[in-house]
Formats: structure tokens, sequence, C-alpha cells
């Protein structure tokens, strides 16, 4: 049996709310894995308690129509899956009410994400907070509506140490917030699309802990921003972000 909750919480961590439809699911060990890769970003999601499913890789093509399926299911899903020449065709979902199949697509029809390299440490460090949430999701609302929304990331010295400085303007509107952070070097302003880190931070509102890194690649004129968080039921995630052109 699987849990719902637990199943409709991964998936919303990688489809972003919407921003990825078609994945491929790993479980490897009774562990699930899975790893995309949009426009200027790239992320990984990890389910480390017992994730009932025979070890292989399942290959989803449609999202939010297996969700669809999911939400009218009740809590306590039986999921396996149908396989032809080894090679997974659909799953089969139930509970007391519904039986579905959904279909899967072939595995090779995806290409494994290629590993990202950083530098050793990062350049600017943070723990995430509910305040930052706060801080970031209501500062950005001043965007709503706009086209192709960014904000923009920089290092300065407060009052009481380094802070990194994000910034959000609309028309005549500037709007900026610090928050405290380790910052081995300058970074001076480097921007970033408002919607995907929106879209992230919702999708990990149930954190228990989470991180915030910058990493200024050398030589490259880049900025690179590392997220990472975890919760209490064993849902590990990590995205990577690369600035943008304003």
């Amino acid at each position: 049996m699987v849990s719902k909750k637990v199943l409709l919480d991964v998936i919303s961590k990688y489809s972003l709310g919407g921003l990825v439809e078609k994945i491929q699911w790993i479980v490897k060990d009774n562990k699930f894995s899975t790893e995309f890769l949009g426009s200027g970003y790239k992320g990984i999601v990890e389910y480390n308690n017992d994730f009932n499913l025979k070890e292989g890789n399942y290959a989803i093509w449609e999202t939010p129509q297996l969700v669809k399926c999911l939400n009218i299911l009740d809590e306590d899903i039986l999921l396996e899956a149908s396989y032809k020449s080894g090679i997974p065709t659909h799953f089969n979902i139930a509970d007391t009410n519904y039986e579905i199949t959904f279909s899967l697509s072939d595995p090779s029809n995806f290409d494994t994400p290629k590993p990202s390299s950083s530098p050793p440490a990062p350049t600017a460090t943070f723990e995430i907070s509910d305040e930052f949430f706060t801080r970031f999701i209501k500062s950005t609302d001043i965007l709503s509506g706009t086209t192709n929304p960014l904000f923009s990331l920089k290092s300065a010295e407060g009052f009481t140490g380094s802070e990194l400085i994000f910034n959000v303007e609309n028309g005549h509107t500037s709007l900026d917030f610090a928050i405290e952070s380790e910052i081995k070097e300058e970074i001076k302003p480097f921007y970033f699309n408002v919607d995907l880190i929106r879209v992230i931070l919702k999708a990990n509102k149930n954190y228990s802990n989470g991180s915030f890194n910058a990493y200024l690649i050398p030589n490259k004129n880049v900025l690179v921003i590392k997220l990472e968080f975890k919760t209490e039921n064993g849902i590990k995630t990590k995205y990577q972000i690369n600035n943008t052109i304003k």
C-alpha cells in the first residue's frame, strides 16, 4: 500500500505547478527518486521511506492526468505495475472503490540529466526559515500580472553582518529585503525568475529544514542558486536555478 498524501506530495515537488509533466520515477532498494530538467533549472526529489513499488524505472508522460486519478482515491492506495518484455507498460492503481489503469511511456524516451558541477563551497548561504518564505512571497506579489517577472540578488554589509539583498521592481516601485547570510566574496546583482522560485517554495511549504546556497561560477559571470529541503516524512528535494538576463 502507498499513502496518497505522500505520493501527491512527492509529485507536487517535481511537477512544480505543472512545469514538469514528463518524468521518470526510479525505484531502487524500495526508495524513490527522480531527476528533472527545465529551462534554466534542474532538480532532484527523493523519498527515503518504504516506497512499495517493484524496483525499476517508470516513465510518466502525463503527470496532471496521474494526479487527477489519485485525487479520486482513498488515502491508502494499492500501486502495482504491469510489464511487457520486462518494461513497465502501465500502473494498476486501486482503493476499495476504484480500479484505474494508467498507461506508462517507454523509459528509453528519457535522457538522464547530467550531473552539475559547482564550487566546493557556496559563495553565500543561509538556513531557510518561515520568515524568508513570507518575505519572498509577499514582496514578489507586487510583480503579479507582469511579463517575465524577475528579482535581483546581491551581497551587502548590514548592521549585524553580511546580508543577501533581494530586490523586486515594478515600474516606479522598488522593494528590498535582506537576509543575514554567510558570504565569502562580493556578489554583484544577478537576476532570477520570480515565478520559478515562488512555485518551488510553495511546493516545499511543509519543509522541516532547508538551505539557500548561491554559487558564483568563476570567469563565467554566472550565479547559481541551490535550494534544498527536507520534510519530516522523509522527502528530500534539491533544486538548481541559473541566473537569467534582464
